[in-house]
């Protein structure tokens, strides 16, 4: 489990309708958890939008520049390259 470090963040509302069946559905969803309705819905709904944020990570390459990144991908790394990309991996989430 990771720790987090705790700051202050400024709380906005967020005002949404939804139908009866839907709400039942989110309420009992929740209560299988423990969690309240908000909790619940926010969890869910983060988690989505970072699944989105990362799925729609695409860059494209002609042939060339595709064979060159997979071959770079593939060979041996320096002990510079291995602590630049240890130092970018780990870097906090944009959104978290």
């Amino acid at each position: 489990m990771t720790s987090r470090v705790q700051t202050h963040k400024k709380i906005v509302p967020l005002k949404m309708k939804v139908d009866e069946e839907t709400l039942r559905l989110i309420d009992y969803a929740a209560q299988l958890l423990g969690h309240q309705r908000t909790q619940f819905v926010l969890d869910a709904a983060t988690a989505h939008a970072e699944d989105v944020i990362l799925n729609r990570r695409l860059f494209v390459l002609s042939a060339t520049d595709f064979d060159a990144f997979d071959q770079a991908l593939y060979q041996p790394r320096s002990s510079d390259v291995d602590e630049r990309l240890q130092k970018l991996l780990g870097r906090p989430k944009r959104w978290g």
